[in-house]
């Protein structure tokens, strides 16, 4: 993904085995929204997502295995909106990483 600097969106679709670990998203500074549907087998959020400090928008969507969001996801200060609906396994809760006031719109549901 290293030539897709300028990616202002990415979707991460019905990834059966993606667990997270694999990913390698740092160089992608413009990225803007950042979407995980039906990726059963995700884990965590990608540590180097921590770098992605324009993202205003991280939705995950029937993540079943999603545990935990890491610690170096309270870099994401451009974020705006948090959605991890049906993600039951997400063991801590995320306003808790970022200084979160009402202006921010976080789903779990």
């Amino acid at each position: 993904m290293d030539k897709l600097v300028t990616l202002e969106e990415l979707f991460f679709y019905d990834c059966e085995d993606l667990e997270g670990t694999s990913i390698q998203i740092t160089n992608l500074s413009t990225l803007q929204k950042l979407h995980f549907k039906k990726c059963h087998a995700l884990k965590r959020i990608p540590e180097s997502s921590a770098n992605l400090t324009e993202l205003k928008i991280l939705n995950l969507f029937e993540c079943e295995a999603l545990e935990e969001f890491h610690v170096g996801v309270s870099n994401l200060v451009a974020l705006e909106e948090l959605d991890f609906r049906t993600c039951p396994g997400i063991e801590n809760d995320p306003r808790k990483l970022w200084q979160l006031d009402e202006t921010k719109n976080i789903a779990h549901v």
